[in-house]
């Protein structure tokens, strides 16, 4: 599965918070070459073991009020919500297996 939607401070809200099963957003820039080579195995993860949880990124150079609302300096970094919620923050890439049991953690909890 890839990258379900590209957000903006001005959708976040209603995609992300609003939305009623969980969600992982990935924050990245056009710049960083480590987010690049990260989507693939992001999406692999996802199609593994993604079932029921949306996958979005935000663009942190032009989005600057929902980064700095969450604390987000580094990229990548994978913000998970449910229902409004943040529950986990991951900053730096994960190999498949960790986002896979992160996946997996994820539909667990939101049961």
């Amino acid at each position: 599965m890839k990258i379900e939607a590209t957000l903006h401070d001005d959708n976040f809200h209603d995609a992300v918070l609003e939305a009623a099963g969980p969600v992982v957003v990935e924050f990245t820039a056009t710049w960083c070459w480590p987010c690049l080579r990260y989507e693939p195995v992001l999406a692999a993860a996802h199609a593994a073991f993604g079932h029921g949880i949306r996958l979005m990124r935000m663009d942190i150079d032009k989005n600057r009020v929902i980064p700095t609302r969450y604390g987000v300096v580094n990229v990548p970094t994978l913000l998970v919500f449910h229902r409004g919620k943040l529950l986990k923050a991951i900053e730096g890439i994960r190999d498949q297996g960790s986002l896979v049991e992160t996946f997996r953690s994820l539909t667990a909890q939101t049961v």
